[in-house]
C-alpha cells in the first residue's frame, strides 16, 4: 500500500511501472491534489485479482477496505484488509481533531471486526506509542503462544503521543494485535527519517485480529539507505495458499 500518494491519476502511473497490479485508490479532491498528506492506494497482483474486491471506502477519514477471500491467507473465513492514513496534530489539527480521526477509524473497525472472520490493517497513523503496550485480557490466549510477546514490546522510538495512546486504546479494545516492536523481525525500528534522514520515529504500523497473527511469518523494516521517500516501507510475509 501507498499513502500520501497525492494525486487521481495512480492507475495509470502504475498502468505502467507495475502492469501486473491493479490499483485500488481513495479519489482525492480537486482542491487538495498535490497536497502533503492526501492519498491512499493498494496494489493488487493480477494472480488474486479475482480474489479480492472493493467492500468500503471512507467518507470520513482517508481509508479504503477490501474484501479478500480467505483462501488467499489460507485461513477460514473472508480477511478484511484496511490501508489508513491519519493526519498528524498540526497548527490547523488540534487534539479534539485526532480525536474525532479516531473514532472514526474505531467505527470502521469494529465494522469490518463485525462483518468479517479476520481483520488486517496497516498504514501512517502518525501514531507514536513507544513501549507501551496494547494487552488486554483478550489478548492472553495469543500471549501464551508466542515468546516473542511475552516480553514489553520492543522499540527504537520511545516517544508517546495522543494518536499513538489512542491507536492503543483502539487494539486494547478490539482486540487486535500491533505487531510494532513485536519480534518476527520488528524491533520498534523507525519508519519516518525524514528526507535527509534526521528524523527517527514510528508512525507506521500494523494491526490484525490475534488469530491472524498466527499467520505471520515475518516482518521487515526497509533499511534508511534504500529509501525512496522520507519514511522506511514495512513489508509482512504471511503464510498464503497460492489460488
Amino acid at each position: 500500500m501507498l499513502v500520501e500518494t497525492r494525486t487521481n491519476d495512480v492507475v495509470s502511473i502504475f498502468a505502467t511501472a507495475f502492469p501486473t497490479y491493479t490499483v485500488y485508490h481513495i479519489p482525492i479532491s480537486s482542491t487538495m491534489i498535490g497536497g502533503k498528506g492526501n492519498g491512499v492506494a493498494v496494489l493488487i497482483d493480477q494472480g488474486i485479482h479475482d480474489y479480492v474486491t472493493v467492500w468500503h471506502v471512507s467518507e470520513q477519514i482517508q481509508a479504503i477496505w477490501l474484501k479478500c477471500a480467505g483462501q488467499v491467507f489460507n485461513v477460514p473465513g473472508n480477511v478484511a484488509l484496511g490501508a489508513v492514513y491519519l493526519n498528524p496534530k498540526t497548527e490547523k489539527r488540534s487534539n479534539s481533531d485526532i480525536t474525532e480521526s479516531f473514532e472514526h477509524f474505531f467505527d470502521e473497525a469494529t465494522s469490518a471486526s463485525l462483518s468479517f472472520t479476520n481483520v488486517l490493517m496497516m498504514g501512517d497513523f502518525n501514531a507514536h506509542i513507544g513501549d507501551l503496550s496494547e494487552f488486554t485480557d483478550e489478548h492472553y490466549d495469543i500471549h501464551d503462544d508466542f515468546k516473542c510477546l511475552q516480553h514489553a514490546r520492543l522499540t527504537c522510538c520511545k516517544s508517546v503521543n495522543r494518536a499513538g495512546k489512542l491507536l492503543l486504546d483502539i487494539a486494547a479494545a478490539g482486540p487486535y494485535m500491533l505487531t510494532t516492536g513485536r519480534g518476527k523481525g520488528d524491533s520498534g525500528q523507525a519508519t519516518f527519517v525524514g528526507y535527509h534522514g534526521r528524523h527517527r520515529s514510528r508512525p507506521d504500523h500494523i494491526l490484525m485480529t490475534p488469530k491472524f497473527y498466527h499467520n505471520l511469518l515475518s516482518t521487515a523494516i526497509q533499511p534508511s539507505n534504500e529509501r525512496i521517500t522520507d519514511h522506511c516501507s514495512i513489508t509482512a510475509c504471511f503464510k498464503v495458499r497460492l489460488v
